[in-house]
């Protein structure tokens, strides 16, 4: 159900395949991370991962 109150945040690498070009998007940010940042957020994703399991 969309509701135009919502926001979210998008957080994606900067990987080629991820290149988002011509898109309109309303209430949504799109956040690309910088190069190399796998091994700072490494451990943020290990924790987000236990969460969910």
């Amino acid at each position: 159900m969309w509701n135009k109150k919502n926001k979210i945040l998008l957080l994606i690498n900067n990987v080629f395949s991820h290149i988002i070009k011509n898109v309109k998007i309303f209430n949504i940010k799109v956040v690309f991370l910088e190069l190399n940042i796998t091994s700072k957020t490494q451990l943020m994703d290990a924790k987000i991962i236990a969460t969910f399991k």
